[in-house]
């Protein structure tokens, strides 16, 4: 079966690039300086983007919250 993707022009310099998953987005708003950390802290940790970062973060909570193995 091939991937059907969509592609946007943003903009001259930025082209979005949409491929189907079964991940879903999720919007969160954060200040400029809870951004600035959670950059700092995602870097300091080898994550390549804040993304990674962000899902790995949830995961974890999730997993202490209900007890849950990693």
């Amino acid at each position: 079966m091939a991937s059907k993707f969509e592609v946007r022009k943003i903009s001259d310099t930025l082209i979005e690039i949409e491929i189907p998953s079964r991940s879903k987005t999720v919007t969160l708003k954060v200040t400029p300086e809870e951004l600035e950390f959670i950059d700092a802290t995602a870097r300091k940790f080898g994550f390549t983007n804040r993304s990674e970062f962000l899902r790995r973060a949830v995961i974890n909570y999730i997993n202490k919250i209900y007890n849950l193995t990693a």
